[in-house]
């Protein structure tokens, strides 16, 4: 016999068990708040107590399962020559691999980084971009460009004021 985790009342464990999985089968939301079977009582019965941990996984899954057919998040994948759509299951994994071309990518950020939050991931790229823009162009190389037009066009106008003068 088993005794209520917050009331008085007694009960076998297969006919507790029965009640909570004919309750879940009928509305599995009410699980969470599950109220003692005695009709008279108000107290609410704790089901982590009371079924296996197996069956519980199943419901969580379950739950899971209704929240994204419900209200599903689309992921559009970041790759060009893969055309998939992913639904996200909600189970907090950022790292997801595409089902037509086995990919790897974060879905928050759309890049793969392991090992990284998607903030460090983005501030080393632009680490590397303004490395790279440094050293190889970008901006700093535009700025010679601008510098050396500007020369060009001071050299066109003295020599267009000598040929002016008697050239």
């Amino acid at each position: 016999m088993m005794r209520g985790t917050n009331c008085i009342h007694r009960y076998s464990e297969e006919s507790i068990q029965n009640y909570i999985g004919k309750k879940i089968n009928k509305d599995i939301n009410e699980m969470v708040s599950m109220k003692c079977p005695a009709s008279d009582c108000n107290g609410i019965l704790v089901i982590d107590s009371i079924m296996l941990v197996d069956f519980l996984m199943r419901v969580r899954d379950a739950i899971q399962l209704m929240e994204v057919l419900a209200s599903p998040i689309v992921i559009d994948y970041p790759f060009m020559d893969c055309m998939g759509t992913l639904v996200d299951d909600l189970r907090e994994y950022p790292i997801r691999e595409c089902p037509e071309c086995w990919r790897l990518f974060c879905v928050n950020c759309k890049y793969l980084h392991l090992g990284m939050t998607c903030d460090n991931h983005q501030f080393s790229r632009q680490l590397n971009l303004f490395y790279w823009q440094h050293h190889y162009g970008g901006c700093h190389d535009e700025l010679k460009v601008d510098e050396v037009d500007e020369e060009d066009d001071e050299d066109d106008d003295q020599e267009g004021e000598e040929e002016e003068r008697g050239g």
